[in-house]
């Protein structure tokens, strides 16, 4: 469930935010892919990385500092998954999927990613314990 609200409340308006501003990067074609590519992986997904487990945190019920504490102690693990999926993800996506369903792409994607990340804080969780 709490993937469920983050998802419809978090990720899907912001992605969506993002995605369209994202195509407003011209240039080449090749050299505007590549440009979003970058922008998207060392800008924006750290970022919305780190929002994405700190609110799962909180929808578990963990107070802000326990929430924090944890996304902390998880992230670099995190992010070093993260960096082995999603930009071939992003370079597929930015290249081939139109404007109307890049967001649709990464969620569905995304179904993948949410089991890691369930698995990775699940097991987080009961380690603290």
């Amino acid at each position: 469930m709490r993937f469920f609200v983050n998802a419809c409340f978090w990720n899907a308006p912001i992605l969506s935010i993002w995605i369209k501003r994202l195509e407003r990067v011209k240039g080449p074609s090749n050299y505007a892919i590549w440009k979003r590519l970058a922008l998207d992986q060392l800008l924006f997904a750290p970022i919305f990385t780190g929002t994405i487990v700190f609110n799962l945190r909180l929808l578990e019920g963990n107070g802000i500092k326990s929430a924090y504490k944890r996304l902390c102690r998880d992230y670099t693990d995190i992010m070093t998954n993260f960096y082995k999926l999603w930009p071939v993800v992003q370079l597929i996506n930015y290249s081939f999927v139109p404007l109307n369903y890049r967001v649709v792409f990464i969620q569905a994607v995304a179904l993948l990613w949410n089991v890691y990340l369930s698995f990775a804080t699940q097991i987080s969780m009961v380690q603290t314990r």
